[in-house]
């Protein structure tokens, strides 16, 4: 079977859990000896075309490597950005327009036989299928992993017009109509499409196979005096690690965490009746140049907190250099948190639970999906391993991340215990080695049709 696969976001280009499934993707395919080649965009002095060696994880004895074939695309401005979603909204469009049109002419061009093609991320490149469709020797495949229309509307006064937030639906109309088949990371994207698109979801062929998680992450991270050191130096770390790791982005909810760590640091002062317990908050994740008025915005909040000591523990980083670095920030934190206000996939969350993090997380859909419950209780639900926040209401989600991070740092003991049968659970469920096969079955049943 020849499988090509589209993704803006590869190696080089990779921001965010769209890039890394890409890559996952690419490498598993590429193990079993499929016959793989990733399409992706080009930044500046990149290659246009290469063969990639990929290490192969322990789990799979006999086998150290495997190989890629990348091929590039390069638009107008590629020469000057360092991410296809540089800009604003309109350049991002823009851009990966033109990069669509790039990859059409190719395909036609170059690609003659009977193929797979995987279209994965961004709006704009599942639309593809609306034009592939039209050669009789492509099978379309889509991976939806967030409608982002949603996730622009719910960032409010910080996400795209109405205006744009209509193109991106217009988008992703055409993904669902013309796509072969429709890949979802979660149940609550399947719900949202049912939502928005209520007049076509009966047609649609839906299979919902969520993200892998690498098996090279789930192995245990050795970290050792001089790595630990190295780390809190960079990143800023004095005292008990209270971690962040996402984008630095409106949908995720930053501004109540903000927030809420002063407050929580003067409750557990109260509680220990005036004996300080000291931690450090890091917020790390790649920053976009459309989110630096929200990432200033942050800042200010930061230097705005009267407190020295507690305004001196909060450290914003958007070093790209961080997912290299995040399996050891896991293995040094005390708890990992997570206050986004949308999130289809629980990405962040499985990560933590994987590295045996304590959590705190709010209630959105991504979240419950993988701590297994469907509704939050005010002001939070006790689960295995931590607490899920009840953030339905705006006014109160700052007061209810307080209550929930202070149970979990006054109850650690009980909670840390409780976190391994989660992680068993989350490591059978989202293992990359298992979720493969299902995604391997369904390319077997598309192009046998």
């Amino acid at each position: 079977m020849k499988i090509i696969l589209i993704s803006p976001q590869y190696i080089g280009t990779i921001t965010g859990s769209g890039g890394l499934y890409a890559l996952e993707l690419s490498r598993e395919l590429a193990i079993r000896n499929y016959d793989v080649s990733v399409l992706t965009f080009g930044i500046k002095d990149a290659p246009e075309a290469e063969e990639i060696t990929l290490d192969v994880p322990e789990v799979y004895k006999g086998k150290k490597k495997c190989s890629v074939k990348v091929r590039r695309f390069f638009t107008a401005d590629s020469g000057s950005i360092r991410s296809p979603f540089e800009g604003s909204k309109d350049d991002e469009i823009r851009r990966l327009k033109e990069f669509c049109e790039l990859v059409l002419k190719y395909l036609d061009r170059h690609v003659k036989e009977r193929t797979l093609i995987l279209l994965n991320g961004h709006f704009m490149i599942p639309s593809l299928a609306k034009e592939l469709v039209k050669f009789e020797r492509f099978r379309v495949v889509s991976s939806i992993h967030t409608l982002e229309s949603i996730t622009e509307a719910k960032k409010e006064s910080d996400g795209a017009g109405r205006k744009l937030i209509s193109y991106i639906q217009s988008k992703e109309r055409e993904a669902l109509q013309y796509s072969h088949f429709l890949i979802l990371c979660s149940e609550a994207v399947k719900e949202e499409i049912s939502w928005i698109f209520p007049d076509m979801f009966e047609k649609l062929n839906i299979r919902v196979i969520p993200y892998g998680i690498p098996s090279g992450f789930v192995e245990d991270t050795k970290l050792n005096d001089e790595k630990m050191s190295h780390l809190k130096e960079k990143y800023g770390i004095s005292h008990n690690l209270i971690f962040n790791l996402n984008r630095i982005d409106p949908s995720k909810g930053l501004e109540y965490l903000i927030s809420a760590f002063p407050a929580v640091m003067k409750k557990l002062k109260k509680h220990n009746k005036g004996e300080t317990q000291e931690y450090s908050l890091l917020i790390a994740g790649l920053l976009e140049e459309k989110n630096i008025q929200y990432y200033d915005r942050l800042k200010k909040m930061i230097s705005n907190i009267k407190d020295e000591q507690v305004r001196s523990s909060i450290r914003l980083s958007t070093d790209p250099s961080i997912i290299n670095d995040k399996k050891y920030l896991h293995k040094m934190a005390k708890v990992f948190i997570i206050p986004s206000i949308v999130s289809p996939f629980g990405m962040s969350l499985i990560e933590a639970v994987i590295k045996g993090v304590p959590f705190v997380a709010s209630g959105i859909e991504g979240n419950l999906e993988v701590v297994n419950i469907t509704e939050v209780q005010i002001p939070y639900s006790i689960v295995a391993g931590g607490t899920v926040v009840n953030f339905l209401n705006p006014m109160t989600r700052v007061d209810y991340l307080v209550d929930a991070l202070f149970y979990v740092l006054t109850n650690y003991s009980k909670v840390k215990d409780s976190l391994d049968k989660l992680r068993r659970q989350v490591i059978k469920k989202y293992s990359w080695r298992n979720i493969i096969e299902k995604n391997i079955s369904l390319y077997d049943e598309v192009m046998g049709q």
